[in-house]
């Protein structure tokens, strides 16, 4: 003899008592999940009235819920809030830059040159004629030589923000 119960989506309970016999079949490939065959005796069967939960223990688990669920919304502020914090650190140009050069140095020289106002081309990591037209721009509004070149006296104003 088995019970079985179930809930169904208004959160009533039903339960209903059955002689079962399950008998297996075989199977010609194997399965996750055996294939199995049901008999049920009805003469057996006695259906149970259904049992409603209670309204304190539905209103118990939601109150449970709502404090777990604002404990994490708590935590998550916390952890957005350290993220905030720490900015890495600016980018130090180290290496002269010139037409013709390529890399990181040249991606983080064409974010600044955007950053001041004087650089609109394509952040590509290439150092071409759109970049060094740049550079004399930023060279002139610093004061320095327009040379068009990322040397010594560039690379300082660079790294001095």
């Amino acid at each position: 003899m088995l019970t079985f119960t179930a809930n169904n989506p208004s959160g009533h309970t039903a339960s209903t008592s059955r002689q079962v016999i399950v008998h297996a079949v075989a199977s010609s490939t194997e399965s996750e999940y055996p294939t199995t065959t049901t008999t049920t005796s009805a003469a057996a069967a006695t259906p149970t009235q259904p049992s409603f939960a209670q309204p304190s223990t539905q209103s118990s688990s939601m109150s449970t819920l709502l404090l777990q669920i604002q404990a994490l919304q708590s935590q998550l502020a916390a952890l957005k809030a350290e993220k905030n914090v720490s900015t890495p650190p600016p980018y130090k140009f180290l290496t002269p830059l010139a037409l013709g050069s390529s890399g990181t140095g040249v991606t983080e020289l064409q974010k600044r040159l955007t950053k001041e106002g004087v650089y609109t081309g394509p952040i590509n990591g290439r150092f071409g004629p759109l970049t060094k037209a740049a550079v004399k721009k930023y060279q002139a509004k610093h004061g320095l030589a327009q040379l068009g070149n990322v040397g010594p006296k560039t690379r300082a104003a660079l790294n001095a923000k």
